[in-house]
């Protein structure tokens, strides 16, 4: 059997056991917060909301060297009403050129999130049945009381749909990601090894490299929370004794997208969103 699949195997047996709840199945306080949610990412497929910033990308790594680039982040919705979020040289605005999407690894970026909007759609109605979902307690973040949801993917995995495991923490007021910490299949393998080797485990080998997407909401625009910044670390853990805690660490590559200066050109009021993300008020 592959390694993928047995690894995938693993882990949705080790969640089950664990007692994670499902979207179908969860207690009254995480219901409550799933519903309110989805309506929330319901709002970014809302062809009300449309909008630009400035994102900037800063990295350096061991062997690659350091950089920064810039863009404009564009969300927007096309003459068909689908959904368009893609990047445009600043440059290119400030000549009042028509804006022509660019890729920033052809700048040099050597990772980054492409769409900074996925994390909220984690959440939404069409994905809860590819998830579960648990509480993991409460934590205060920048002074923000939240309420910590993990989330695992059920398989079979697809790409952009439910192929990340991480917990976000989220508002319960105005049900919105606080912060989201994400990782793939195989970092989310890693993490859990790191974690059973802090508790007195064994490794299998002395060397795993974990890679960690960290994604703060700062942004705010008439209630609606919006990403301000992603931090992407790549790093080398290995102990010197593969049954004692010793456990050593080297960043090989940080990578930080910045998102300041949002700029509207389509949102809906606050009382608006308010009332839709509480009680499902249809929108107008």
């Amino acid at each position: 059997m592959p390694r993928r699949v047995i690894v995938a195997l693993i882990l949705f047996l080790s969640a089950t056991l664990a007692g994670p709840i499902a979207a179908e199945d969860s207690t009254p306080r995480l219901s409550v917060l799933l519903e309110r949610l989805s309506r929330a990412a319901t709002l970014f497929h809302d062809n009300a909301l449309e909008f630009a910033c400035d994102e900037r990308i800063v990295w350096k790594g061991r062997g690659r060297g350091s950089g920064s680039a810039n863009f404009e982040y564009i969300f927007a919705y096309d003459d068909r009403g689908e959904l368009e979020d893609y990047r445009t040289n600043v440059s290119a605005r400030k000549r009042k050129k028509a804006p022509r999407e660019v890729r920033p690894e052809d700048s040099g970026v050597p990772t980054y999130v492409r769409s900074a909007y996925l994390w909220v759609l984690t959440f939404h109605e069409s994905r809860q049945p590819s998830h579960t979902y648990r509480i993991e307690g409460e934590e205060v973040i920048r002074g923000v009381s939240t309420v910590k949801i993990a989330f695992d993917p059920i398989p079979p995995y697809r790409d952009r749909f439910n192929d990340w495991f991480g917990i976000a923490w989220i508002d319960p007021e105005m049900a919105q990601i606080v912060r989201l910490v994400a990782y793939r299949l195989e970092d989310e393998e890693v993490r859990r090894l790191l974690d059973e080797f802090r508790r007195g485990g064994e490794l299998e080998k002395d060397r795993y490299e974990l890679r960690t997407i960290t994604t703060d909401f700062t942004e705010t625009k008439n209630g609606l929370r919006l990403p301000g910044s992603i931090r992407i670390e790549k790093a080398t853990f290995w102990a010197k004794n593969r049954k004692r805690l010793e456990e050593h660490k080297k960043v090989l590559l940080e990578v930080e997208q910045t998102f300041t200066g949002y700029r509207f050109f389509s949102v809906r009021s606050e009382v608006e969103m308010r009332d839709f993300i509480r009680d499902g008020t249809q929108l107008e």
